[in-house]
């Protein structure tokens, strides 16, 4: 037997760590689960990395780290199914086994199969999936848990469609407005390179053999072109660098937390981002409440899956001030990032009791304000970047016809 030190809640939402020897992070998972906590982390003591309670499922295939979670619109079309199967009927264990056989994503199939077999070894519903976290988020699994004390799993089950199916909505627009400018300018790139180190050097010969002093734009351009023809690889292999350097960099808290803050701060984009991030806040706490978490718990989840760091060490400050006692409401306006609308929503709806509601109108008033920001984005982006990209080229090509320009001046002044 090994060594594990684990970390887990109570139903109670209070975190316990400790030690405990088991044969693998499987079997320790289900020793936590048989007292009744719920685990969070399990690793192994001597030199063994960080997994959580259901990654010993996956740890089985050599590739295990490279598996992704589950899409929010694939988890959205599963609890939309499994809902409507619940509604009618279906005991759990047969629904799962239905929409196994029905579902294309891999790991998905593969954690419903193992979720089957332990709902008949005697587990609930959220226990079984929570060994899963690379498939299920823990949203999901405390939105199961508090759908099954309340006897209302089918309606929970309903609200997380509808919020998995508007958090990809709003995902899939916001990538589509980052990625659009972002391949039109690695291409222009590559198509300025190309002429850089392929093009140009076919006129070096013949603009030398003009006998006349070359512009100053002219020879910067050609020595550019030298390097670039000569020592592009140097330029690929620094940019390669970079961008493992940075991805390492974007691994440590500190600097993800240094990067998504001046994030925030970029003209426009920095807008659009932090309106995300407070839509999903809105969406996530509101879903979350309104299906019977607990407030606390609650933020912790909303912590975990803000999607910026800046957002989410203000939802931690806010997190611990209620922990004081204090509300809601003012601990988000300390924050200095959460919008005074938003703010004075919360306080509305702490007063009136009808917090998850105003959440829930807070959160749909930013994805329009998002989706209005996107559609802006993409009209005003589209001319911008093929001026940018026009000049770029008209500057080589001005700076190749310049000679010959003066060539034939200076001979028409004889």
């Amino acid at each position: 037997m090994a060594t594990y030190r684990y970390r887990a809640r109570d139903s109670r939402g209070t975190v316990r760590e400790g030690t405990i020897q088991e044969e693998s992070e499987k079997s320790v998972a289900l020793t936590l689960r048989e007292q009744g906590l719920f685990v969070v982390e399990v690793r192994e003591e001597k030199g063994g990395a960080a997994k959580s309670a259901g990654a010993g499922d996956a740890a089985g295939s050599a590739f295990s780290v490279f598996r992704r979670k589950t899409p929010a619109k694939v988890l959205a079309v599963f609890c939309r199914q499994l809902s409507t199967l619940v509604n009618a009927g279906v005991p759990i264990h047969s629904s799962l086994s239905i929409l196994t056989q029905q579902t294309e994503h891999p790991a998905l199939r593969q954690a419903l199969l193992r979720v089957a077999a332990d709902l008949q070894r005697g587990y609930n519903l959220s226990q079984a999936v929570g060994l899963h976290p690379n498939v299920f988020p823990e949203m999901f699994v405390h939105m199961i848990e508090a759908g099954e004390l309340g006897g209302v799993l089918e309606e929970v089950l309903q609200r997380l469609a509808t919020h998995f199916e508007k958090d990809s909505e709003t995902r899939s627009k916001v990538k589509s407005a980052l990625t659009y400018p972002a391949v039109v300018f690695s291409i222009g790139i590559l198509a300025v390179t190309f002429i850089l180190g392929f093009v140009i050097p076919r006129f070096t010969s013949a603009l030398g053999s003009l006998g006349a002093e070359l512009p100053a734009l002219t020879k910067r351009v050609l020595d550019l072109s030298e390097w670039v023809k000569g020592y592009w690889w140097t330029a690929l292999l620094a940019a390669l660098a970079l961008y493992l350097i940075f991805g390492e960099l974007r691994k440590t808290p500190q600097m993800r937390l240094l990067l998504d803050r001046y994030t925030l701060k970029i003209p426009i984009f920095g807008d659009m981002l932090l309106k995300v991030s407070v839509a999903r806040f809105c969406r996530t706490l509101g879903t979350l409440i309104r299906s019977g978490v607990p407030m606390l718990q609650a933020l912790e989840v909303v912590e975990k899956t803000a999607g910026n760091q800046a957002v989410s060490e203000g939802v931690m400050n806010t997190r611990e001030s209620i922990r004081k006692g204090q509300g809601l409401a003012d601990p988000l306006r300390k924050t200095g990032i959460f919008p005074p609308m938003v703010v004075q929503m919360v306080a509305v709806g702490e007063e009136t009791g009808a917090l998850d509601v105003m959440l829930e109108k807070v959160s749909d008033y930013y994805e329009m304000e998002v989706n209005g920001l996107v559609s802006r984005l993409s009209t005003v982006i589209e001319p911008i970047m093929l001026v940018v990209l026009g000049g770029m080229v008209a500057m080589l090509v001005i700076a190749m016809l310049l000679p010959i320009f003066e060539v034939i001046s200076s001979v028409g002044a004889k």
